[in-house]
């Protein structure tokens, strides 16, 4: 919304989106568009707003990859990033800035999901936008919720840094003497419409292991907890002393208790054995389709890492439910290429109606990865075990 604000109000500024999560591109472009047509009954010029990824690539433009290329530096591939790097990102856009001067380009920088990437990025970014160091137009937009392990807001000072003075670059309080005094550069939303008020609690408990007996994430202070929509109602934040907090209505419009009650948005089962388990995830998928709800609207989360792939590989997925696009993380795996079934003179691969996966645990240990699977020979056992696994399964 803001670069459709922006370029209706401009159409000649050029204008930068960038953000983190690259299957994002085609819904940015696509809501700036329906704001854009909301005022004036022709499309953005495209020429002068540019939706870029945050890194980008040989395949795929970015802000990373666009500025070594305007600026005649040679762009890191992920592959060539030393292994010692923990934050790889980070790392080439400190060798970008480190290695030329990074002309500016864009009136205005628009960063979305901030809080997923790294302070040299900022810094980046700070180089391409045009103008003084307190005229220059970047938005940040940034959830700290989004990683519950690192819930701490970075300052300007820490996203952007400093000069040779000590002089921060972008400083807010310094910034904001330019604008007139109904207006703010530090904005909090308060208010949450995307989800209900119901879930967004029961997010923020789970998150953090509220009701566990370790807490594994806390919010920094008072003020933190206001500043993502809850009222302190007692507690003074010493350590050991209760807190009780509220979430009032107008921080979350939304709700879900007056369709359903408070006991049906968190359904929990156990059961024996993964095939049971699997059963009553796809009925449930399945009963959630017919009320309605599309397929690409469903989640399925394997907490258990080990047998995730087991999970997603079941037979159940070769259902109606299976074909809907619901379970299709891992569904394929890398080892899959290497595996031929030769009988005489004919050799074909695996059927995708074969229970694949139940074979690869088996195989990963017995089989050679370098030549095909071979009947009557010390690897040919899989007929067995591929029989003995489904009977366990089904």
């Amino acid at each position: 919304m803001k670069a459709a604000q922006i370029h209706l109000n401009s159409p000649n500024k050029r204008i930068l989106y960038t953000f983190y999560t690259k299957s994002l591109y085609d819904l940015i472009k696509q809501l700036i568009t329906r704001f854009y047509r909301h005022y004036k009954d022709s499309d953005p010029d495209w020429k002068t707003i540019s939706i870029l990824h945050a890194w980008g690539g040989a395949n795929m433009d970015g802000v990373y990859y666009h500025a070594c290329v305007n600026n005649g530096a040679l762009a890191i591939r992920w592959r060539d990033v030393p292994a010692v790097e923990r934050d790889k990102f980070g790392y080439v856009c400190r060798r970008l800035l480190e290695s030329v001067e990074v002309s500016p380009e864009y009136d205005y920088i628009l960063i979305d999901e901030g809080q997923d990437l790294p302070e040299h990025f900022f810094r980046l970014c700070f180089r391409l936008a045009a103008g003084d160091r307190d005229q220059k137009n970047i938005v940040w937009a940034y959830d700290e919720l989004q990683n519950i392990f690192d819930v701490k807001v970075r300052t300007p000072n820490e996203l952007f840094g400093v000069d040779e003075n000590n002089e921060p670059f972008i400083d807010l309080e310094r910034a904001s003497a330019n604008l007139p005094a109904y207006l703010s550069n530090d904005v909090v939303l308060h208010r949450s419409y995307r989800n209900p008020k119901e879930i967004l609690i029961c997010a923020h408990a789970l998150g953090f292991a509220l009701y566990s007996e370790q807490i594994v994430q806390m919010l920094e202070n008072r003020e933190h907890w206001e500043d993502i929509g809850y009222r302190i109602i007692d507690g003074d934040f010493t350590t050991g002393s209760p807190i009780t907090i509220l979430r009032p209505d107008e921080n979350s419009p939304l709700g879900v208790t007056r369709f359903e009650p408070k006991d049906s948005i968190v359904k929990y089962l156990a059961l024996g054995d993964l095939t049971s388990e699997i059963g009553w995830i796809v009925e449930q998928i399945g009963a959630f389709i017919a009320e309605g709800l599309r397929p690409e609207d469903i989640l399925v989360i394997s907490l258990d890492d080990r047998y995730a792939r087991k999970y997603f590989a079941h037979p159940n997925r070769r259902s109606r439910i299976g074909r809907n696009r619901i379970f299709t993380a891992f569904t394929r795996t890398n080892l899959l290429p290497s595996l031929w079934i030769s009988r005489g003179s004919v050799r074909s691969r695996l059927s995708p109606r074969c229970n694949v996966l139940s074979l690869i645990p088996w195989i990963r240990q017995n089989s050679p990865r370098d030549r095909p699977l071979v009947p009557n020979s010390p690897t040919s056992r899989w007929t067995s075990c591929r029989v003995r696994r489904r009977r366990g399964l089904t």
